[in-house]
């Protein structure tokens, strides 16, 4: 795997770790996506697409409480940009 060996590597590699939770995600491998979309949004918690992610699969997951909790974390990174806040807001139907 060459996600896996870029990560073994270089750990805090933006590109690989979002890479990588998108490939886990495809292949409903959704804990091992969360895994490392988790350490994407420690290391990059301004990667907005990693977080969309995570918004995505516990919404799926049926983990609504935990899903509303990482809109709100999302909103809050977003609040100086009002582009962003609509169209948050509206893909989540806030």
């Amino acid at each position: 795997m060459h996600y896996k060996n870029i990560l073994e590597i270089f750990p805090k590699n933006e590109n690989a770790l979002l890479e990588y939770s998108i490939l886990k995600k495809n292949t409903n491998q959704t804990q091992s996506a969360l895994k490392i979309l988790f350490q994407l949004k420690k290391f990059f918690p301004k990667n907005t697409q990693g977080r969309h992610l995570i918004i995505e699969i516990f919404n799926e997951n049926g983990d609504n409480e935990i899903a509303n909790k990482e809109i709100q974390e999302l909103l809050e990174l977003q609040k100086g940009d009002k582009e962003s806040l609509k169209k948050i807001k509206e893909k989540y139907n806030l």
